[in-house]
């Protein structure tokens, strides 16, 4: 998106300078928030003031608001004179106008004098130049939200295009291990960013470097040896502008664990975490899972994170997914032999072993030697019979994968897990877990497996195509 806010000051009427000023402020307001969506912008009642700001920036997740002083000049020298006013907090001069050299200082004097101080001069046209970049590469649209926190110096829009360009072709390059430009990459974000806002994009960028296959230790500029992301700098992936590309999330979620996805605070209405989950299910491990009966509003299926665990939320349940051992719970109404094979055969999961409980407290436990799949055997049938009507069964392993890892899942106490500390990938546990230890409709097993594929994403639920 680009406004022309030459153009709009061209227009302002003459005769009512407060509403001059009102339109002023929105039209500047209005490339800020293209550049971050997660910002809440503050309108103060003051205007091109010495020292009261214009605007005030406030996240949700940062306790330090940045205030923003508008200016009417765009001279370097008054621009420059004007820092010590301004400083503290670090804050955003933004002058309405192309920035020009004074008498007596030039551009770079203002570029140095302002990073040395915390502060930002830049013009709205910067942040243009990012937003329209990030329509075509979703990683400048993290560089203009990073811009936004914490950049420093002095940035126009030529200064802009050279770093969102230098930072897709790094993040690029990072995926394909090119050193040359994932280091111009990290020089760029670092020329215009404070150490803690060029510090997230630059793990970002190491760590699809390391996803590339390449050591970290051959990164091309000094960095945190790190082979994941860590979770600060996931936050800041999740809780920044939306990025709207499977591609840049498939390469982030190649970079992560169940683990340190579970640390984070994240809101329900996160795309990118719906994104991150259905891209990296066949990655993210966990060891456990349990199915817990609930109702919701949510339409399909939706991700999210809640008690340090990963929860995938439907409209009559949850399941629960997490990297440790689950503790016991009551115990549900048993389930017959019949009900469990017809759920087998619907979703397409082999079974390799039965444990099932007649009167009296025995039970049989019904297995194969060769691994074959047994929820077609006749015996099954003979065997409920002869058991009776109280006949249920506690548990059944599935088969899951080539190498047919066995998954245990727990009917009586609706939860899933593998031998000690075995791991399986988030997908292969939800579609063999769930239908085995509940009744699934056509329609829920449809939007289960869409929950973990690819996938249309409408209102922030998860849809089949």
């Amino acid at each position: 998106m680009t406004i022309d806010f030459a153009s709009r000051i061209r227009d302002l009427t003459r005769e009512d300078p407060e509403r001059n000023v009102v339109l002023v402020k929105e039209a500047v307001l209005e490339s800020l928030r293209a550049s971050d969506s997660t910002v809440t912008i503050e309108l103060t009642p003051f205007f091109n003031h010495t020292f009261a700001p214009d605007l005030v920036l406030h996240w949700k997740n940062r306790p330090e608001p940045r205030q923003v002083f508008l200016r009417a000049t765009s001279s370097a020298q008054d621009l420059e004179e004007d820092l010590p006013f301004v400083a503290g907090g670090s804050p955003i001069l933004m002058p309405l106008g192309e920035v020009f050299p004074g008498s007596d200082h030039g551009i770079a004097d203002l570029s140095a004098a302002s990073a040395s101080t915390q502060t930002l001069v830049a013009d709205p046209s910067a942040f243009n130049t990012l937003t329209n970049q990030a329509s075509t590469a979703p990683v400048v649209g993290l560089l203009a939200s990073s811009l936004l926190r914490g950049g420093l110096g002095f940035i126009d829009s030529r200064i802009a295009r050279h770093a969102g360009s230098a930072i897709e072709a790094g993040f690029d390059g990072a995926a394909v291990a090119d050193s040359d430009a994932t280091g111009k990459g990290v020089d760029a974000v670092e020329s215009i960013l404070n150490p803690s806002q060029a510090s997230q994009l630059t793990r970002l960028l190491q760590a699809v470097w390391v996803g590339a296959g390449e050591p970290s230790t051959t990164f091309p500029r000094p960095a945190e040896l790190a082979t994941l992301l860590d979770a600060s700098t996931l936050q800041f992936l999740l809780d920044g502008t939306a990025v709207p590309d499977d591609a840049f999330w498939e390469r982030v979620s190649s970079a992560i664990t169940l683990e340190r996805l579970t640390e984070l605070h994240v809101s329900a209405e996160s795309d990118g975490l719906q994104r991150i989950v259905r891209l990296g299910s066949e990655r993210l491990l966990a060891r456990a899972l349990r199915v817990v009966e609930s109702t919701s509003d949510v339409e399909g299926f939706s991700w999210y994170i809640e008690d340090g665990q990963l929860l995938l939320r439907g409209e009559n349940f949850e399941v629960h997914l997490q990297s440790k051992a689950l503790r016991t719970t009551t115990e549900r109404d048993p389930t017959t032999i019949a009900a469990l094979l017809t759920r087998a055969r619907d979703a397409r999961v082999e079974l390799m072993e039965i444990e099932l409980q007649g009167a009296n407290d025995r039970k049989i436990d019904y297995t194969t030697l060769t691994g074959a799949d047994i929820a077609d055997d006749d015996l099954l049938r003979s065997i409920e019979t002869a058991l009776g009507s109280t006949a249920s069964v506690r548990s059944a392993v599935a088969a899951i994968g080539a190498s047919r890892k066995p998954l245990r899942c727990n009917l009586n106490q609706a939860s899933a897990s593998g031998n000690t500390v075995a791991k399986f990938a988030v997908r292969d546990m939800v579609l063999n877990a769930v239908p085995l230890i509940r009744r699934l409709s056509p329609t829920e097993l449809e939007l289960l497996r869409g929950s973990l594929s690819a996938i249309v994403v409408e209102g922030g639920a998860l849809l089949p195509n």
